[in-house]
């Protein structure tokens, strides 16, 4: 949890219950597939889709608590893989803790990489 700029507290008792890389992969998946349907959607985790329309790579620049808020920073490729045609783009998503505790934190993180989702698929879907 940042305490600030230049500070960092490092918290050994409360950890994400499994690796970042593959629950945000999975969080994003699944919002995605909301949009565009479940079976159209694959991480690199479980790539079953042979030639898909779109590849997206998402760079998490940075995650942020303040205590009050959190901030995902962000910077995502979509190719299209018929055109080859690519585009990047960058996002700044803030959500505010509402309650206190460690859960909050967590809630607030979720809801930040779920509208970062949304926001590819809306991307995807106005190309």
């Amino acid at each position: 949890m940042s305490i600030d700029d230049s500070r960092v507290e490092i918290l050994e008792l409360h950890r994400w219950a499994e690796p970042l890389k593959s629950s945000i992969a999975s969080l994003f998946a699944e919002t995605l597939s909301r949009r565009f349907g479940a079976e159209r959607v694959a991480t690199y985790l479980n790539n079953i889709i042979s030639e898909p329309d779109y590849l997206v790579s998402v760079e998490i620049r940075r995650i942020k608590s303040t205590g009050n808020s959190v901030t995902v920073d962000a910077l995502w490729t979509t190719r299209r893989s018929k055109e080859g045609s690519v585009k990047v783009r960058h996002a700044l998503i803030s959500e505010p803790v509402i309650r206190g505790g460690y859960e909050a934190v967590v809630s607030a993180y979720s809801l930040a990489f779920t509208n970062l989702g949304r926001e590819i698929g809306q991307s995807i879907q106005t190309d």
